[in-house]
């Protein structure tokens, strides 16, 4: 669930945002090639877009 997401990667160390700003370090997708608007908005500022599996396994986090 987004919930026990939020927490795995808040037990991680990191901060959970809502959106894309400038200063957002990653942000995790399901879909590498989305165009989503929070995908498009990160390619324009530059910001690293990573897949959820790559991102949990990163964070340590099970995946399955």
């Amino acid at each position: 669930s987004r919930e026990s997401a939020h927490a795995l990667a808040t037990n991680a160390g990191l901060t959970v945002a809502k959106s894309v700003t400038k200063r957002l370090d990653v942000l995790v997708v399901s879909d590498p090639d989305t165009q989503s608007g929070k995908a498009r908005k990160a390619r324009e500022y530059g910001t690293r877009i990573m897949v959820e599996s790559a991102f949990w396994r990163t964070i340590g986090a099970p995946v399955g």
